[in-house]
Parts: structure tokens; C-alpha cells; sequence
């Protein structure tokens, strides 16, 4: 009995192998064989079998003959062009316990490829060498597959459907999904196990509509929807600590963005983003910028959750369509210019541990028509309430701080003023100011030129 220590020719009937270390690559087939082609598991040399472990480089290339594969589980080692120019490959069956399955190993295919079915040995990772030629199966069928690698399932034109029949997926690479026109996310079920999705992994899905992601997944990366346009709904698990908006672009329908944290998130880029309602919850920071200039953004709620603490500045500048905010009682501060310009707002309700409203937060919000600041503020910057025309009443609560009327600026309609202090608050700066009524209770004192010039003032 002999066993090839070296590498060694070994051919069984039509079938060709190398075998080399007590193992065998398929290498080729000599002729036209069966149209239903089972690679062998075995092949035996001289009264020993050895196993099949690899099938080599272009093995069955230009084999047109070809219409059904199946490749064993004993093989860990697929060339990516195995199948290079097998245009009349209709199904195909890979049961490989292989660490990469690359699908380049089918570059040009049959318009009848009707089914691909792939078993991987739980590690597995799928990747695409030939990520420009047409892949034509028109149902996927996926199990044991850890990873997709980049441009795994791009150019599917006759794609109808991808089943996981497992939950080991973890990562989606970019491309992965390309321009396939699903308008659900196979992977992405209840049990789902996705941690990362790549850079446009989803790149052109103009079918998707209604995105969930899963709450397994901790970072999704830049443009991951990109050029999803039709998307409406957009749904963020708690496992994204870093939320950004720079995983969207293109969208020109999205009605409701809905982010669930888990405390220690933090939200940023989705300034400039096409959406119309925004729900935040669990979520510890709006980063600078967060939500600005989102010109279509009409309604935000804020959960009073006791999560939020910092809304930074510009988080809803420029919103101009918004209409009302309430600032929940865990934000402690509200960074410049936050509100500055949402033309629209009506409402803005201050949460009761705001300690500091910065510079120009409420400027030019021109339909604002109350105010009410609590007496947890210790810090109202310049212009936060300038050129707020349409505000009828302010109610200040005051502490042991000095109440600035300078932070009021521009109004023309201003009826009623309420000053509540705590017995040792001061009040100056209301100067030229036109207000029509001023109550004042619990103030020590009205400081010089407090309410002078207020040509407008009836009532004291």
C-alpha cells in the first residue's frame, strides 16, 4: 500500500486529482460527463483512498455541459474560477467546510440559474473575486456562513430571494448587497446575530422601505444605506452607541427615524438628512450638529427617561419646518444655536435641570410663542431669545442668580412677563423692552434701569 508523501498524479476514470500529504485537489475532468455533476468526496491510488480536501484553478473551465453541481463537505479549499465560463449551470449545491467560499468561482453564468444553496462550517466567509460579472441565481440559500465579504451578492439581476437559514452571520461587508432588490433584509431577524455592517453594504436597495436594525449590531459604518431612496421608516437597536447619520444619503422619503439607545449612546450626523419625525430614547448625547438643517424635520420626541443629558450646539439649527420641542428633565445643558432658526417652532418646553441655555439657542425662532425658564438656569447666554417676534408670554422662575433681561431681544407682541424669584433673585436689563404686563414676586431687587424705556409697558 502506498501513500504519496510528495505530490503525486492520480487520475480515476475521467476525474483528475493531485494528491500530495495524504490529501487530494481536484484538479480537472477529461470529456463531457454528467449534466448533474457530484464532485467526489474520495478517490483511491494504489489500494489507498484519500479525501478530497481542494478542487484547484479553472478545474471545470469552459465545461458547458454542466447544469447541476454539488460540492461534498470534505472539501476546505475552493479556487475562486473553479467554474470559470460554465454557462449552462442552472443549480448548485456547496456543502464545502471551507474558511472562504469565494463566489467568483461562477464568473459567468446561465440565465436559468435557478438555485444556490451554501453550507459553510460556521466560519465560513463568503467572497467575491469577480465582483463585475452577472451572478443569475434567482434563489439563495445560505447556512453556516459567519461573514459576507465585499460585493458578495452585487449584480444579482434575477435575484428573487436570499434565506439565512441560520442566525452565525456577525459581519456585512461594503457592496455586499448592491443594487439587489429585496425589500426586506434577509439577515436581519429576530435572532439575528449582526454585529458590523460595512461601508455601503446596502449601496442602491431602492426596494427597501422599512429598515429594523437589529439590536446584536454595534457599528454600522458610513453610507451603509447610501442611495436607499425609498426607505420611509429607520429603526436603531441599542447596540449602536455611536448612532450616525452618515450611514443614510439619498433619501427623499424617510418619515420616521427612530433611535433606541442603551444610556451610554450618542447621536451625530443626520444633518441635512430628508426626515420628517425623529424618536430618541435611551440615548446620552446630540452631538454638535445633530439634527441640523434637516429642512423636512416637523416633530421630535425627546424620552424623559433621565438618559439625555447634553444637547450640543446646532443640534436642531436651521430646522426650519419643526414646530415642538420638549427638552426633557435630564439635560443639564443646551448648547449654542441649538434651535437657532427653526423658523416654525411654536413650543419649546425647558426641562427642570437645565442649568445653562447658551448664545442664540431660540434665535430667529420666529413663530415661538412662550417661554417658560425654570429656576435650575444659572446661565441664559446672548441672544438666546433674539428676534423671537412673535413671543406673547414669558415666565421666568428665578433663583439666587441675576435675571437678564438682555437675552430678549426683537419682540413686538410681548403681553405678559412673570418674574417668580426666591426671595433673593435680582432682575435688571428689561430696559426698551416690549413687554405689556410685568408681575414680580419673590425678587430682592429691581436693579438700575430694570424696566425702563418699556414704551409698551401698561401694567406693573
Amino acid at each position: 500500500m502506498t501513500c504519496f508523501a510528495l505530490q503525486a498524479d492520480v487520475y480515476d476514470g475521467n476525474w483528475r486529482f493531485v494528491v500530495k500529504n495524504g490529501e487530494a485537489t481536484l484538479t480537472g475532468y477529461s470529456g463531457e460527463g454528467p449534466a448533474d455533476l457530484v464532485l467526489p468526496s474520495t478517490v483511491s491510488a494504489e489500494g489507498t483512498s484519500y479525501t478530497v480536501t481542494a478542487v484547484g484553478s479553472s478545474a471545470f473551465s469552459s465545461r458547458n455541459w454542466i447544469k447541476s453541481i454539488l460540492i461534498p463537505a470534505t472539501i476546505t479549499n475552493l479556487a475562486n474560477n473553479v467554474f470559470h465560463s460554465c454557462s449552462g449551470i442552472t443549480n448548485a449545491v456547496i456543502l464545502a467546510q471551507a474558511d472562504v467560499i469565494d463566489l467568483g468561482m461562477f464568473p459567468e453564468q446561465s440565465v436559468d440559474f435557478d438555485t444556490l444553496v451554501i453550507s459553510g462550517n460556521g466560519r465560513t466567509r463568503l467572497d467575491r473575486s469577480y465582483d463585475g460579472s452577472l451572478q443569475r441565481p434567482r434563489h439563495v440559500r445560505i447556512s453556516g456562513v459567519k461573514s459576507l465579504g465585499s460585493y458578495c451578492f452585487k449584480n444579482y439581476p434575477n435575484l428573487e430571494d436570499i434565506v439565512f437559514e441560520d442566525d452565525l452571520l456577525e459581519e456585512i461587508g461594503s457592496y455586499a448587497f448592491q443594487d439587489c432588490a429585496f425589500s426586506e433584509i434577509p439577515c436581519f431577524g429576530a435572532a439575528s446575530r449582526v454585529k458590523v455592517i460595512k461601508a455601503n453594504a446596502f449601496y442602491g436597495c431602492t426596494n427597501l422601505t422599512s429598515v429594523v436594525i437589529p439590536d446584536s449590531v454595534t457599528n454600522i459604518e458610513n453610507s451603509a444605506f447610501y442611495n436607499c431612496r425609498a426607505i420611509t421608516s429607520l429603526t436603531v437597536g441599542p447596540g449602536v452607541e455611536a448612532v450616525n447619520g452618515g450611514m443614510l444619503g439619498g433619501q427623499t422619503s424617510l418619515t420616521s427615524l427612530v433611535i433606541r439607545g442603551n444610556g451610554k449612546t450618542r447621536v451625530s450626523g443626520f444633518n441635512g438628512k430628508a426626515v420628517q419625525t425623529v424618536t430618541v430614547s435611551g440615548v446620552r448625547a446630540l452631538e454638535t450638529e445633530a439634527f441640523s438643517g434637516c429642512a423636512s424635520l416637523r416633530a421630535v420626541e425627546l424620552a424623559d427617561d433621565g438618559r439625555l443629558g447634553d444637547l450640543a450646539e446646532w443640534a436642531f439649527g436651521n430646522d426650519a419646518s419643526l414646530l415642538s420641542v420638549d427638552i426633557p428633565n435630564s439635560v443639564t445643558n443646551i448648547g449654542r444655536y441649538a434651535f437657532y432658526r427653526c423658523y416654525a417652532l411654536t413650543n419649546a418646553t425647558i426641562g427642570t435641570s437645565v442649568r445653562t441655555i447658551a448664545a442664540n439657542v431660540f434665535g430667529q425662532c420666529h413663530s415661538l410663542l412662550r417661554v417658560e425658564i425654570p429656576a435650575s438656569v444659572t446661565s441664559v447666554g446672548s441672544g438666546a431669545f433674539g428676534n423671537c417676534e412673535s413671543i406673547r408670554e414669558v415666565v421666568w422662575h428665578g433663583n439666587d442668580g441675576t435675571i437678564n433681561g438682555g437675552v430678549f431681544d426683537g419682540q413686538t407682541n410681548w403681553v405678559s412677563l412673570a418674574i417668580l424669584g426666591n426671595g433673593n433673585t435680582r432682575v435688571r436689563g428689561f430696559n426698551s423692552k416690549a413687554v405689556q404686563n410685568v408681575t414680580v414676586s419673590g425678587v430682592r431687587a429691581l436693579e438700575t434701569e430694570a424696566f425702563s424705556g418699556c414704551a409698551s409697558l401698561r401694567a406693573v
